[in-house]
């Protein structure tokens, strides 16, 4: 089997880590896969596809084995940018995140040194959430008001920044496709509900903008957090929506997934209000009162379902598609309708 990378590549990106300026890589083969990788999610859905790799090393003239991980990236679910990232940021983080070994963003592949065994998001325990949005409040925290400084980064998103004009026109395209090819969204309550985020998306965005910037993981959820099963600590992997913005966004998406593909044990509640609590320790401060942070919810939810699920949506198989549309309206259409009725005034047609 070919893969996208030469191993002299491979081995050279291995030597410093090991410490091993001697070593040789005499092949590279399929290994069989757990039943726990982060970001499994990411590819059932086709965002990209994972391997894991056996590396046969010559190390002093002692052969070692070392298992892998391939992450390529589906040309058609966006842009690449990830090998860039770590490169230049994922040293600096703090929090962990996978041992990067080598990458080419733009053939859209990432090896990364395998984790341990896992504990599967579906098994998370209370100190698993606990420790991940306690992660989430480091990270944050770490980069806060920080723009011009991550601006420098050349490969991050900027989804209410530079790029927000080319964004709506994806908004407008997906909204279009979504009416024309999808039943649901031809009845008059969601082609509304379309229509009317649509002509809001600068309000919504204008007010999200006015929040201090931070470094965003783009989507931090239980997928993509590697949680060895002997305890040890987490680390955070799937890194190619890295993004600048408001945090409230790192922290709808991570309760709108989790609740949406799982079943966690500790409420999705106590665990936000843990991230407002250790965010507000670390900053000195009180970021948020009760009635900003329900607002920035609402406006965060209103344009991640317009700015991420709906582009998203519209690259689904269609038979995929049908299969997560009871989804997709319970935990983002219905909710977004009620915020319209409360934020807007605006009640749907039936």
């Amino acid at each position: 089997m070919s893969w996208p990378f030469q191993e002299k590549a491979l081995a050279k990106g291995l030597r410093e880590p090991l410490g091993a300026p001697d070593l040789s890589l005499d092949g590279i083969h399929p290994m069989q896969r757990p039943s726990t990788l982060p970001g499994m999610h990411g590819e059932k859905i086709g965002q990209y596809r994972l391997h894991l790799l056996a590396a046969d090393l010559n190390i002093s003239g002692q052969p070692r084995q070392l298992a892998l991980l391939l992450k390529e990236l589906i040309p058609a679910s966006g842009k690449a940018g990830e090998h860039y990232f770590y490169r230049h940021l994922a040293t600096h983080l703090p929090i962990y995140t996978p041992l990067m070994i080598a990458g080419d963003d733009n053939a859209g592949w990432l090896v990364t040194l395998a984790p341990g065994e896992l504990r599967a998001p579906e098994s998370w325990d209370v100190d698993d959430y606990r420790a991940a949005v306690d992660s989430l409040a480091v990270l944050h925290d770490c980069y806060w008001g920080l723009y011009d400084d991550l601006d420098n980064f050349a490969n991050l998103r900027h989804p209410l920044d530079s790029g927000h004009n080319h964004l709506v026109t994806e908004i407008q395209d997906a909204v279009r496709f979504m009416i024309q090819n999808y039943p649901e969204f031809a009845v008059s309550r969601y082609a509304v509900l379309l229509e009317c985020l649509m002509d809001r998306l600068e309000e919504i965005a204008g007010t999200l903008k006015k929040e201090p910037f931070t470094l965003l993981h783009g989507n931090y959820w239980p997928d993509n957090i590697a949680r060895p099963i002997d305890g040890g600590r987490q680390q955070v992997a799937n890194w190619h929506q890295a993004a600048i913005g408001p945090a409230v966004l790192d922290a709808v998406m991570f309760a709108q997934q989790t609740v949406t593909y799982l079943q966690p044990v500790f409420p999705l509640t106590a665990a936000l209000a843990r991230y407002r609590v250790q965010l507000r320790e670390l900053r000195g401060e009180i970021i948020w009162n009760d009635q900003q942070w329900n607002l920035l919810w609402d406006y965060s939810l209103l344009w991640l379902l317009m700015a991420d699920r709906l582009p998203w949506i519209v690259a689904l198989p269609p038979e995929m598609y049908h299969e997560w549309h009871p989804s997709l309206q319970r935990f983002w259409l219905d909710p977004a309708a009620q915020i319209l009725k409360t934020r807007f005034g605006v009640t749907l047609p039936g």
